[in-house]
């Protein structure tokens, strides 16, 4: 659980609020604070008798002891603390922009960094319920670097970096547990095994690597999957709408102009494409080929962390977006073909009787037009006569279903949860194994830092699928506090902004189960 300091003190007193985590089964918090707060005096809490009313033992303490005072609050309470280094300065987190991508600012160089890790630590080492420090969160690129795992300069490498930090940790409080992100905001682990923290001498049994997820976390290649579910789902709805109206126009029109000798015209909208089959087979041809490009190209570039799979799936997608546009193109010629099927029937007219012997003329070589009366003229003009095509409209509707049914199965296919599997595998489930003694460079624990959302969704209950099956080292849900700064509601919060009352009843219910069937199955 994530539990936002000074957040929820004006509506609550902290021993309170950690009765009140108690009360809802949770037995850990993540505790984050900013490198500046470490430095502020009591003058820097704004407006203390309001934002401290429910604790006014508070309303003279500086941004520290205020955090020293929530967590022992919460360490009484029977509750396990993690620490955070959330971010350098003191605001809402996270963007490319803020200058917290790293773990040094300008005003908080690497050595300043270190020297507060180790602080923090010490600070809380007669606490046996301080068990973890979770060392800087959601390292990512910034508009001047990208960070790296293992190569790269000593400005980059956040492997060398968190390596330097968790033996500031450890010879401070060697009991702590260290966690550590994964890079661009605890999206990837897959460097570890390449540089595995976990391995190195005097760390064993302490490094743990942290990720984060939410339902807007895609690789490059869930990205192309969720572009591409949200394209077969507008095709299939677009076409099938298509349909339904093509189908009411041809009743309408049959009913209203069956018995008029109106010699209707084909609707022509592509003049130069002639033919329900050739129509058909160039929708199905360019929707077939969207599709595969979707998924089985998509497929074979699944892991996001080989930068190969990333210059493929630009190019795929290069490939696939006019290959649908060109698909729907010809499901509108489609239902063009279809509407252009109604041909009015005309009166039948008395044929002349012939009386006496039918002059046949001779074969007409030249080209010339037929004289009037003859028999091939009479036959052309029988074959031209206005009528329902009844092939070309069974052609159109076939060829329209089949695009409906192709994207509806693609829709399908792309929210499944394997595919939501595989991909959390490839960024870092990877590190994760049953058997709880495995060792080596690609096995270690794994803790899901962030979570959060205030939707029940497809993906809400794919991830609640993904930890249940697995020994994971644990989970923080982002957030406890209902609101982010006063005024202003946190929509993921568990509690709503007077920490009391539950945001989304089925949210907790959910986590409780989780825990639960966690606690049942791999402990």
């Amino acid at each position: 659980m994530e539990m936002l300091v000074n957040n929820g003190l004006n509506v609550r007193s902290i021993k309170e609020i950690a009765e009140e985590i108690v009360k809802m089964r949770f037995n850990c918090v993540r505790m984050p604070y900013s490198s500046d707060s470490l430095n502020l005096t009591a003058a820097s809490v704004p407006n203390p008798g309001a934002s401290l009313c429910h604790n006014p033992e508070l309303q003279a303490s500086s941004p520290l002891q205020i955090f020293d005072a929530t967590l022992q609050a919460l360490t009484d309470a029977g509750l396990l603390v993690v620490l955070n280094n959330h971010v350098s300065h003191r605001g809402w987190c996270c963007s490319m922009n803020d200058g917290d991508g790293m773990w040094y600012t300008d005003g908080f160089p690497e050595s300043a960094w270190l020297e507060h890790l180790g602080f923090m630590a010490a600070r809380y080492k007669d606490n046996p319920r301080v068990v973890g420090f979770d060392i800087r969160n959601e390292i990512r690129s910034t508009e001047f670097a990208t960070p790296t795992w293992g190569h790269g300069s000593a400005e980059v490498d956040w492997a060398q970096a968190a390596s330097k930090g968790s033996r500031q940790v450890l010879d401070a409080n060697p009991d702590m547990l260290v966690f550590i992100s994964g890079l661009e905001y605890s999206k990837f682990l897959c460097d570890v095994p390449s540089y595995p923290l976990h391995l190195e001498p005097g760390r064993e049994g302490h490094i743990v690597y942290t990720t984060h997820e939410y339902d807007w976390y895609n690789s490059s290649v869930q990205n192309m999957y969720m572009v591409g579910q949200n394209l077969c789902g507008f095709f299939a709805a677009f076409v099938g709408l298509q349909l339904l109206l093509s189908l009411a126009v041809l009743v309408i029109a049959r009913f209203t102009y069956k018995s008029k000798a109106v010699p209707g015209k084909r609707v022509r909208c592509f003049p130069r494409l002639r033919g329900s089959c050739f129509e058909t087979l160039l929708a199905l041809v360019a929707t077939s080929a969207f599709l595969l490009c979707l998924l089985f190209v998509g497929q074979l570039v699944m892991n996001p962390c080989e930068a190969v799979g990333v210059a493929l799936v630009s190019f795929t997608t290069m490939v696939v977006l006019p290959l649908w546009l060109l698909g729907l193109v010809c499901s509108v010629r489609l239902s063009c073909v279809l509407l252009g099927t109604l041909r009015p029937t005309a009166e039948p007219q008395a044929e002349k009787a012939l009386e006496g012997p039918v002059e046949l003329p001779e074969c007409n070589r030249s080209g010339d037009e037929l004289p009037e009366g003859s028999q091939k003229a009479q036959q052309r003009g029988k074959e031209h006569q206005p009528g329902f095509r009844w092939r070309a409209a069974a052609m159109a509707v076939l060829g329209m279903l089949l695009l409906i049914f192709a994207n509806a199965a693609a829709v399908s296919y792309l929210s499944a949860y394997e595919v939501f599997e595989k991909s959390l595998n490839d960024r870092w489930g990877f590190l994760i194994h049953d058997e709880l003694d495995a060792e080596g460079a690609n096995v270690a624990p794994i803790w899901l830092g962030e979570f959060g959302t205030n939707k029940d969704s497809l993906w809400w209950n794919h991830l609640q699928r993904y930890l249940a099956s697995r020994p994971m080292a644990g989970w923080a849900y982002w957030q406890l506090n209902g609101e982010k700064r006063p005024g202003e509601t946190a929509s993921f919060g568990l509690l709503k902004d007077d920490m009391r009352t539950v945001r989304h009843p089925w949210k907790l219910l959910d986590i409780q189960e989780l825990q639960a069937t966690h606690a049942k199955k791999f402990q």
